[in-house]
C-alpha cells in the first residue's frame, strides 16, 4: 500500500493518494508523517483519492480512527476532509464516518465524492 501526499500552501490544501489495500494504522501514521512537514499550516483542507484503495480492517476499526480524528483536530483545528471514493458504498462509509466525527464534537467535516471537481467545490465553499 502506498500513501503519498502533497502540500499546496497557497490553496490550503493537502492532496492524498492512496493505491492498494490499507490499514488504519497505515492511514494514521500518514497523518502524523503530515502534521510533521514544514509546509502543514493548521486548517489546511484534504484531498484525499481512495478510489484505487480498499480498507484491509473491519469497518469496527474506523473507531480507532475517529479516536485518532479527536486528537488531529487539536492540532489540524477546524477543517474539511474531501474523499474520492470509487463507488456509492463507500459515500455511505464516509457519511456514517462523518457522522460518528460530528457527535463526538470533531470540528473536522468529511464527506466522499465520486467526482473531483465537486470535491474541490466543496472544499473551497
Amino acid at each position: 500500500m502506498a500513501i503519498d501526499y502533497t502540500i499546496d500552501p497557497e490553496a490550503n490544501l493537502i492532496r492524498v493518494n492512496q493505491v492498494g489495500s490499507f490499514s488504519i494504522a497505515e492511514m494514521i501514521r500518514h497523518s502524523l508523517r503530515v502534521n510533521e512537514d514544514p509546509a502543514f499550516v493548521p486548517g489546511m483542507n484534504t484531498l484525499t483519492d481512495l478510489r484505487k484503495a480498499s480498507l484491509m480492517d473491519e469497518v469496527a476499526a474506523i473507531r480507532k480512527y475517529v479516536d485518532h480524528s479527536a486528537e488531529l483536530a487539536e492540532i489540524r483545528g477546524a477543517c474539511k476532509w474531501a474523499c474520492l471514493v470509487a463507488d456509492e458504498s463507500a459515500l455511505n462509509l464516509i457519511w456514517s464516518f462523518d457522522l460518528v466525527m460530528r457527535e463526538r464534537g470533531i470540528p473536522i467535516r468529511t464527506k466522499a465524492f465520486l467526482d473531483e471537481a465537486e470535491a474541490l467545490a466543496w472544499l473551497a465553499e
